[in-house]
């Protein structure tokens, strides 16, 4: 007598509202799932709340993107990488950081930090991620009051 095992890996978190109103087919590590009727009555009963304080939750989210925001930008996590211009040969520092978007999603953002040789050829010297986090933070800064990202 063989027994079919339900897989029940139902996902706790929700990354935005839209997470919520999708549950009505279940998606599991790509696997759709069979949703049991008491489940069903679950998942009815959570978007419902949902719809219900849809603008209170939608708030709430919206703070917590402005807290990540802003810790973003009083200490951003850099990156920084040597290009070299194709033209002209020179090699130049650029740094990036990823932005958190209202979406779930986030956006590269990358900035100009100077010549490779104002900062000794090394990507990892303290000056250059000093520099780079410094000057991402200006433009993330700037940026986000501007309403640009």
């Amino acid at each position: 007598m063989s027994s079919k095992k339900t897989n029940t890996n139902v996902p706790t978190g929700f990354e935005s509202l839209s997470d919520i109103y999708k549950l009505s087919s279940l998606v599991v590590d790509g696997n759709i799932m069979r949703v049991p009727q008491n489940v069903k009555a679950a998942i009815i009963r959570l978007q419902e709340i949902a719809r219900r304080y849809r603008q209170g939750l939608e708030e709430v989210n919206d703070a917590a993107l402005d807290v990540k925001q802003e810790m973003i930008i009083a200490e951003p996590q850099v990156y920084v990488a040597r290009t070299k211009d194709v033209k002209t040969e020179i090699e130049y520092f650029t740094a990036k950081t990823f932005w958190p978007l209202k979406n779930g999603k986030t956006k590269e953002v990358k900035i100009y930090l100077g010549k490779a040789t104002d900062f000794n050829n090394d990507t990892m010297s303290i000056r250059a991620k000093e520099t780079a986090k410094r000057k991402m933070s200006e433009t993330l800064r700037r940026r986000k009051d501007a309403g640009e990202i």
